[in-house]
């Protein structure tokens, strides 16, 4: 009931919910409010125990970290964090003049290597299927000559060269030491599409295998690597697995990093991983 106390023309609503809460019944102002309040019941779940941290492939991480000067670090070596952690990196080279010769098998890609410019294809910085030594040799120029004239203040440390992989899905693995929730695992879509459909999974980190399988799961546009009407399976597995490695980044000393992101992480065939 709400009756109106004509002396003070104050609502006896706010009388009425303490009473009701001081004799533990559940009171609400609207019935949105009740429904939101009976969602949130039929969601809840027990708190889950924290993983063990895996303390072998931190303590590789950390030393590596450690030997990496400024506070943002390049792609090349972020993938040999990524790796240390468990996260197989794709066959790469750093070449720093164009016409300098590279081990990594062809085809490849070449992109601009800078902790300062993290979107290389908007920038230009990006070129794919590259079929051998001498068209490297002009791409690998052409982006140099392209990138110092359009970002001159970027630290640039030349050329990624990576060995060109092909999977079944392209997925975006990232982490990030939210403000208000604290450390995160976010697993989506990825490639270019990542910011256009924004289907992603999101857990507190570090995560067990079994909840980042959970978010495998959860992402609906990962179907077409789940068996979806007869498609090949991916390694959702492998997968899995590397989501519960990035997380790990919450394991590691103090605010060691603060943010971190794969796109992509390519899923290759069941039982050939993830790159």
């Amino acid at each position: 009931r709400c009756s109106r106390d004509w002396s003070s023309d104050v609502c006896s609503s706010d009388l009425s919910l303490k009473l009701l809460a001081e004799n533990n019944l559940a009171g609400f102002r609207t019935p949105e409010a009740c429904a939101d309040a009976i969602r949130a019941w039929c969601d809840w779940v027990a708190p889950a125990e924290m993983p063990a941290p895996d303390t072998a492939r931190l303590n590789a991480a950390t030393a590596l970290l450690k030997s990496m000067p400024g506070k943002t670090v390049n792609e090349y070596d972020a993938c040999r964090v990524f790796g240390a952690l468990g996260i197989a990196p794709a066959q790469s080279e750093v070449i720093t003049d164009a016409a300098q010769k590279t081990t990594v098998g062809f085809p490849v890609v070449a992109k601009i290597l800078s902790p300062d410019i993290l979107h290389k294809t908007d920038a230009g910085g990006v070129a794919l299927n590259i079929a051998d030594a001498t068209q490297l040799a002009a791409t690998a120029k052409q982006i140099l000559e392209r990138i110092g004239k359009s970002h001159p203040q970027a630290k640039l440390n030349g050329v990624l060269v990576h060995r060109m992989e092909k999977g079944l899905a392209e997925v975006i693995l990232g982490f990030r030491r939210d403000p208000q929730v604290g450390p995160a695992v976010v697993l989506g879509v990825g490639g270019i599409l990542a910011e256009i459909y924004k289907d992603i999974a999101i857990r507190l980190a570090p995560v067990d295998l079994d909840t980042a399988r959970g978010m495998v799961e959860e992402v609906r546009g990962l179907a077409v690597i789940r068996g979806y009407r007869g498609l090949p399976r991916g390694d959702c597995e492998a997968l899995a697995k590397a989501v519960a490695a990035m997380s790990q980044l919450a394991c590691l000393p103090g605010r060691a990093v603060a943010e971190a992101e794969i796109n992509p992480l390519i899923v290759k065939a069941e039982g050939q991983g993830v790159v």
